[in-house]
């Protein structure tokens, strides 16, 4: 099983930071795991990229007091853990404006590869040019051999649990990478002659996420045999956790479902909620379960997901709904971690490689979201939704379907990779005269 850091640092990179978050935060050994800077580095960006911002400072003020600390014992660095400890050191002092002793620490790694690029980058802020020319020099040196970063840009394939040595390695070597792209500008401008490795390092930071994160097809079939097998251990739970959420929800169990269970469903999550916002949990296991027995499309799972954060929003009374409100139940539901219903069936690792599949999707579904609220909305952000399920997912439809024509098809393609979003769209489901 992959450990939950490289489990996180997949998601922040794969686009679903908020999942990145509670993985660092539910770690069963986070004591332990905080004093390792590496952890710290990507739980305070996951924070900040999932807007718990009060909390990132806290995160930042803990990993520049153990980067301090570093530098006051002065330990020699040994094995690849102690040098990626002076690598991340370096990024919290850098973060911190503390910029002399930033440099310290990659100066005590500077055999490091992007430890190295960061020294030049940093050498360059700071006006030490001939100390950059020379980090110059090394890194071409280095890439030349074949030595240096560029080796670190191949695809990473997510393997099963006895593949995860291998994985882990391929994450790291990709993190490192993607981690000095802030570097390169820097770079390109100090060489007399732009090298190959440098297009080719722009190439593979554009890549788009199923680009990247790869998984072979032996990989996929094996995915899909293990999960059969804990569909049926699950589902019978899942149906026992269901089967008192509503009259509706009871005789849909006993076979009795609605021509259309999306539309059904999105009007039974309007209805569903009082002053107990533990309903939202509910009506998540619901959609669980009517997406595992094949009654509502991926997309509809993942819409009407959104709708259930909307309607708790609505319906709240505790605290103001603001657009950062909004826009963090979007990320919530949209980035929702599909596949939840595998864990404690000792196949979280198999849960882990579908989700990563799903993320582009629910990723481009997200930024489509957010972009619908903030130009049909307005000022009035939440309180002028439409009140029923079938108007909203034709209002988000119709703006899609403007958006793709203003952008170009192939334009609006490459920005959202929405395979089979179309035929969604254009289910007979989307009517609004349904009695919903």
């Amino acid at each position: 099983m992959l450990a939950a850091k490289v489990q996180a640092v997949v998601h922040f990179y794969a686009g679903d930071p908020s999942m990145a978050y509670q993985l660092l935060d539910g770690h069963e050994e986070k004591a332990d795991a905080e004093q390792d800077l590496q952890y710290q580095y990507y739980f305070q960006l996951s924070a900040d990229a999932f807007l718990h911002t009060d909390e990132r400072k806290f995160i930042l003020r803990d990993g520049v007091g153990l980067a301090q600390a570093l530098l006051a014992e002065d330990p020699s660095p040994g094995d690849e853990a102690d040098v990626r400890q002076w690598y991340y050191a370096g990024h919290f002092l850098w973060l911190q404006e503390a910029y002399p002793e930033a440099l310290q620490c990659w100066e005590r790694v500077s055999h490091f590869p992007p430890a190295l690029y960061w020294l030049m980058y940093g050498y360059h802020r700071q006006e030490q040019m001939a100390a950059r020319n020379d980090a110059v020099s090394r890194i071409i040196a280095l890439e030349k051999q074949g030595v240096g970063l560029l080796p670190y840009t191949l695809p990473v394939l997510l393997g099963l649990p006895q593949d995860a040595a291998e994985t882990e390695d391929a994450v790291f070597r990709y993190v490192y990478a993607r981690e000095v792209a802030e570097t390169l500008e820097v770079l390109s401008a100090c060489v007399s002659q732009q090298h190959t490795f440098l297009s080719d390092f722009r190439a593979f930071l554009s890549a788009r996420s199923p680009d990247i994160w790869q998984i072979p097809p032996a990989t996929l079939a094996q995915v899909a045999h293990y999960e059969t097998e804990a569909l049926q251990q699950v589902l019978g739970q899942l149906k026992a956790s269901v089967q008192n959420h509503s009259e509706e929800v009871a005789e849909w169990l006993q076979g009795q479902y609605p021509p259309n269970v999306a539309l059904a469903t999105g009007k039974l999550i309007t209805t569903s909620y009082d002053d107990n916002l533990i309903q939202q949990q509910h009506n998540s296991t619901l959609l669980t379960y009517l997406f595992l027995s094949d009654k509502i499309s991926q997309y509809d799972r993942l819409w009407l997901e959104v709708w259930n954060r909307v309607v708790a929003l609505k319906k709240q009374k505790f605290k103001p709904v603001t657009e950062e409100t909004l826009r963090s139940a979007i990320t919530n539901a949209l980035t929702v971690v599909t596949n939840q219903w595998l864990a404690g069936t000792g196949m979280e690792h198999i849960a882990f490689i579908k989700d990563i599949a799903l993320i582009p999707v629910a990723s481009a579904l997200a930024a489509l979201t957010a972009r619908f609220v903030d130009h049909a909305l307005g000022q009035d952000k939440v309180r002028g939704l439409p009140n029923n399920y079938p108007q909203f997912r034709a209002d988000f439809v119709a703006y899609v379907k403007d958006l793709k024509e203003e952008l170009g098809e192939t334009t609006f393609n490459e920005r959202y990779p929405l395979a089979g979003f179309d035929a969604w769209a254009t289910q007979s489901s989307l009517s609004t005269d349904a009695a919903l």
